[in-house]
């Protein structure tokens, strides 16, 4: 990859990734509200990291951390888990969960699953769990 203001630079960056520099803007404030409709009208809302999350200094960066197997956090997700175990149950033991926080990434799923869900009349999380 190639850093720096070099006109080489500019160039690879203006064609390089998924998402091309060539193809991006800043967006306008009426692109921006066309984008908060299209996810219900929730806004910055819509795209707010669950409250479970653990606060983290830099968002940039995925990061991981351990969920307290008492918590109403975990009590669903060891459902989900054992429901799925072909195995006696009873000799399976949670010892562990942690959680991976990445705030560009929960984001850009929100983004993707909010938008069509609502377009649909669907709650979002129907696209994941329904």
């Amino acid at each position: 990859m190639i850093y720096g203001d070099s006109v080489e630079a500019k160039e690879h960056l203006d064609s390089a990734g998924w998402f091309p520099g060539i193809n991006l803007t800043k967006a306008s404030s009426s692109l921006v509200a066309k984008f908060q409709q299209s996810l219900g009208g929730g806004g910055a809302d819509a795209l707010a990291i669950p409250r479970e999350w653990t606060r983290q200094d830099n968002t940039l960066l995925a990061a991981t951390f351990s969920v307290e197997l008492s918590s109403a956090e975990a009590k669903p997700l060891i459902a989900a888990f054992t429901r799925t175990l072909s195995v006696d149950r009873g000799n399976i033991k949670i010892i562990e969960i942690r959680r991976i926080q990445n705030t560009a990434m929960w984001q850009s799923c929100k983004a993707n699953t909010v938008r069509p869900a609502h377009r649909h009349n669907h709650h979002p999380t129907a696209f994941l769990f329904g």
